[in-house]
């Protein structure tokens, strides 16, 4: 294993360096309420935990502590973290406020513009 002691400690790091908590990426996801933390005591679906490997744009062997290979500190999928981290939260927004949240950034743009 990585630094981190089990592949919910990996996910929760991953996560947390996205400001997401493991429920925001459950939902994100649409895994159920706990599902992750569960992976302490049994073995993950390998749906599931390619479905969280696809997300964060690492390998499951990473998420199983199989691989040393971390995501780059700069860039995850051609985008810097911040850009990323943007998308990753507009896509953790509840579809029914997504047009709530497409008029707030459009004003925070217009605003910002000026």
């Amino acid at each position: 294993m990585t630094e981190h002691n089990t592949t919910v400690d990996l996910i929760r790091a991953l996560a947390n360096a996205r400001g997401l908590s493991l429920t925001n990426l459950e939902i994100t996801l649409g895994l159920g309420n706990g599902t992750i933390s569960r992976w302490n005591k049994s073995s993950p679906n390998s749906d599931k935990l390619v479905k969280v490997a696809d997300f964060f744009h690492v390998s499951t062997d990473y998420l199983l502590g199989r691989e040393e290979k971390k995501p780059t500190d700069q860039m995850v999928n051609g985008l810097t973290k911040e850009r990323q981290a943007l998308i990753d939260l507009i896509m953790a927004c509840p579809e029914e406020r997504a047009k709530d949240l497409l008029t707030a950034m459009q004003l925070f743009l217009q605003n910002w513009q000026r």
